[in-house]
């Protein structure tokens, strides 16, 4: 067994199989140690493979996309049906970003990190604004934030925090994979940025900075020693109470559900990660940094199921919530909250930002990161309109492109 470190590994999934599987050895091993500021994430994956070839891998999405393309995962298909193993009670949007247009799933996951609108009613109340329950599209999520009103209150209020913040370029690329949008059509070879959605993405993201609708991460001052309290703040602004929309991950939703205490004041409910109304069961708001795989060359493939067939089951996953509370559980479980129900509420999953972003080319990459901030600057300084700067930011990549695959 493959893990990124074999004692949390053992802590979380190991000792319960052992416990469960008397007849069974499980040697784990530790991905850390073949860590080397010499090569890549991806390339010490690979070396741990080729030298201990290993039965079972701990991997991410981004590794798992890879490793599927490239046929080196056994698919899990004939087990789940030999064993009647149920699929039926984990969430349909897993499935659907685990499962390839065959239907093969190579790779199951017990657990997941979710995407959420977070919601300050106290401040839309202020400002005058119903508290949305249900879903929304990124265009109503901009709509509303430009609604929220200052107040000309001592403490700076931001209508709108999303974690990509820091780089509106990368905060668009999100906000568009969000709303279905692709940037590259890997079919024609073709950069899609001057595609009327993109656009209005862009322009939404200009707008909100523009108007300092948008939090900007850059007023954050940094301190040598925090305590805990401001530690979740930095990570999570949301918290600061400052903000009236957060788009923000489910560990965000741990801490306000553990921590009732030291944040009481803040007069919060979330609903589901915004979507486009063309697509609204599809969106970005998943995650997966646990999807156990079998790889094509496993010498015990038999074995390695059984391990795999109980950490991503049905009993191991009653356990979950009191084994590993900061996750969300594959299967859903009862919340005494009642709201973490909207982080299920997805069918569909577009992880095509950083699929897109790892098959350019470097020279392709690099030209998108000089071109990306310069357009941007022209963007929100408005020395160029976003078509004219989005048109323009097309045509260098696409000619970054063209000339790093036909070169001469």
């Amino acid at each position: 067994m493959l893990a990124f470190n074999s004692q949390v590994f053992n802590q979380k999934y190991g000792n319960f199989f052992i416990a469960t599987h008397p007849n069974y050895k499980l040697e784990v091993i530790s991905l850390k140690d073949f860590l080397s500021p010499d090569q890549n994430y991806y390339q010490s994956l690979e070396n741990a493979i080729a030298l201990e070839q290993p039965d079972v891998l701990s991997i991410s999405m981004e590794h798992y996309a890879i490793f599927r393309e490239r046929s080196k995962l056994r698919p899990l298909n004939h087990w789940m049906k030999r064993d009647g193993f149920d699929i039926e009670g984990i969430t349909p949007a897993i499935i659907d970003s685990l499962q390839n247009e065959a239907g093969d799933l190579n790779g199951l996951s017990p657990v997941f990190t979710g995407s959420a609108l977070y919601i300050n009613k106290k401040m839309l109340a202020e400002s005058g604004i119903p508290v949305p329950t249900d879903s929304l599209t990124w265009d109503q999520v901009f709509q509303l934030a430009q609604q929220v009103k200052p107040d000309n209150k001592q403490v700076r209020q931001y209508g709108l925090y999303t974690k990509y913040a820091a780089n509106p370029y990368m905060m668009a690329l999100y906000v568009g994979e969000g709303s279905g949008l692709h940037f590259f059509n890997h079919g024609n070879e073709h950069f899609t940025f001057d595609a009327p959605g993109w656009e209005n993405v862009f322009q939404n993201i200009v707008d909100c900075f523009q108007a300092q609708v948008c939090y900007d991460n850059h007023s954050k001052a940094s301190k040598r020693s925090m305590t805990r309290e401001e530690s979740e703040v930095r990570s999570y602004p949301f918290l600061a109470g400052n903000i009236a929309l957060a788009v923000d991950d489910s560990a965000l939703y741990r801490i306000l559900t553990a921590s009732k205490d030291r944040y009481n004041d803040l007069e919060w409910t979330v609903v589901p990660s915004p979507t486009s109304s063309q697509y609204p069961t599809t969106g970005n708001g998943i995650r997966m940094e646990e999807i156990f795989a079998i790889p094509a060359g496993a010498k015990h493939a038999d074995d390695a199921w059984e391990l795999v067939k109980y950490i991503c089951g049905d009993d191991y996953g009653k356990l979950l919530p009191h084994i590993n509370p900061d996750d969300l559980p594959a299967r859903e479980a009862t919340d005494e909250e009642g709201l973490a129900e909207v982080f299920y509420k997805l069918d569909h999953v577009n992880n095509n930002r950083i699929n897109g972003l790892r098959r350019l080319p470097d020279p392709v990459l690099k030209k998108m990161e000089e071109v990306s901030a310069s357009y941007i600057a022209h963007m929100l300084e408005q020395n160029m309109p976003v078509r004219d700067a989005l048109h323009q930011m097309q045509h260098a990549l696409q000619t970054a492109w063209d000339n790093s695959t036909n070169p001469g």
